[in-house]
């Protein structure tokens, strides 16, 4: 269906709402923050930016938080890119800010999750900020601790983040020496992710993909209840499966007088296929529904390859900290030392057709490549990663609830729903509330018209094509 088809009430409101010029980003919210003005609800000059960016630069005594044309586009000049999380508390260390100005800074500016307590470094920064140390302190501190790091470390695949934000608030003003033993101690515990949220990805995700492989099963059985399939297996004292039905459609294939048309034999065969697709299909089927083609989609772009980086994620992360661990064991040999074993293995078992490293330089080559490429892939669960996954199981609850009670849509109740399924979660997950302040937001909750809701692939849709 192209767009153009679709209502024009629901077009036209989703156009507005793309072309308004009054949801946050992070340079409305940098400059709002630097210049002490609300900038949310006015039209930002290009003066006006560069008057922040000089201020900013001003008040931070022009420190490099990365290189001069990127800190430019944090600020929406010559373009616009997102500060790293990174960035973010060495920002709240230069201006001294408090817990809640850098979580602010983090879940409203930034838009990503609340700090992570699963996270030694963060962990370590925040500390420091806490206390009033330099970054160059905290830096120093996470170079300490990861020199203790042991290559055979096990890490806890369990849910301990309010644990560790409990003993972290516990222990935040205790000396320095006696909060990094409490680091040590709890090292397994820092894996890096929330394994709460990657719950929810995988919930969602199992959700999904079963709506639409029932859906086509139920396609599936009403299809071949319309040709002979039955009475074909009948003779055959076959069970009906996939392999069955494929059969079946070579067999009407061959025949020289086909009682089933070609249209016909298309819909069984697409309904076969996705009623019994295999997981890796299934993911696949996930990016369709939710990715759309233009790249930086500030309404998330959940692309097989973001999919597949989200639920790889803990493996991810611990090799990103094997890799380190593996650096830091190096350090300290001489370049022309043979690479020991153990380093080697783990080198073969992260890249298979990788050459095995002859020496130490070969070895520290690779392993500061791989870091940098790996952590592009290792980037937490947004809430525009979320969100879309959300409304499409909420909006399949309302109408199923609906049903059993012989309800109508009625558009608030069905909103509502909507926002109170999408607020549990994004609370369990430490992510901002549904706010429409958020572009994307206000987007989802446009789907919910007077008369009917909308889903998120007619969205994408627009927003590809506008």
């Amino acid at each position: 269906m192209r767009y153009k088809d679709l209502d024009g009430e629901f077009l036209k409101e989703i156009k507005t709402v793309l072309k308004q010029n009054k949801f946050m980003r992070f340079d409305i919210f940098i400059i709002s923050k630097v210049l002490k003005k609300d900038y949310m609800t006015k039209k930002i000059s290009g003066e006006t930016r560069a008057e922040a960016y000089h201020l900013f630069c001003k008040i931070t005594g022009d420190r490099r938080f990365a290189a001069v044309p990127t800190v430019k586009r944090w600020f929406g000049i010559n373009g616009y890119t997102l500060p790293r999380r990174e960035n973010i508390f060495e920002i709240a260390y230069v201006l001294k800010m408090s817990e809640n100005g850098l979580r602010e800074w983090l879940m409203e500016g930034l838009g990503e999750p609340d700090v992570q307590f699963n996270d030694y470094h963060e962990v370590i920064w925040l500390y420091g900020l806490v206390n009033g140390m330099t970054w160059e302190d905290a830096e120093k501190n996470i170079e300490t601790y990861e020199k203790r790091l042991k290559f055979e470390i096990k890490l806890e695949k369990t849910h301990s983040t309010n644990y560790l934000m409990e003993q972290f608030d516990a222990r935040k003003r205790s000396d320095e020496k006696e909060f990094m033993e409490w680091m040590y101690m709890n090292t397994s515990s820092f894996k890096g992710y929330s394994l709460t949220t990657l719950e929810y990805v995988n919930i969602y995700k199992d959700i999904i993909t079963e709506y639409v492989c029932n859906e086509s099963m139920v396609s599936l059985k009403k299809f071949l209840a319309e040709t002979d399939f039955y009475s074909w297996t009948k003779k055959k004292n076959a069970d009906e499966n996939e392999r069955i039905v494929q059969k079946y459609l070579y067999y009407i294939k061959r025949k020289r007088d086909k009682n089933v048309s070609e249209g016909m034999m298309e819909n069984i065969r697409e309904a076969n296929r996705i009623a019994h697709m295999s997981p890796d299909s299934r993911q696949k089927m996930l990016a369709d529904i939710f990715s759309t083609s233009k790249s930086n989609n500030e309404f998330g772009n959940l692309t097989r390859k973001r999919l597949s980086d989200i639920l790889n994620l803990p493996i991810q992360l611990e090799k990103n900290l094997r890799a380190g661990i593996a650096l830091n064991e190096l350090k300290y040999k001489d370049d022309t030392d043979i690479c020991p074993e153990w380093v080697a293995e783990f080198i073969e078992s992260c890249a298979k057709k990788t050459a095995v490293p002859e020496n130490v330089k070969e070895a520290k080559d690779w392993l500061k490549s791989f870091k940098v490429e790996n952590h592009r892939r290792c980037r937490l669960v947004q809430r525009k990663d979320l969100l879309p996954m959300i409304l499409y199981v909420a909006q399949r609850r309302y109408t199923e609830e609906n049903s059993r009670q012989n309800k109508e849509y009625e558009q608030n109740s069905a909103k509502e729903y909507f926002v109170n399924m999408a607020n549990a979660t994004l609370s369990s997950c430490g992510m901002t509330s549904i706010n429409e302040k958020y572009k994307l937001d206000m987007v989802l909750l446009s789907t919910y018209q007077k008369d009917d809701m909308y889903s998120y692939s007619e969205v994408v849709e627009i927003t590809s094509e506008i």
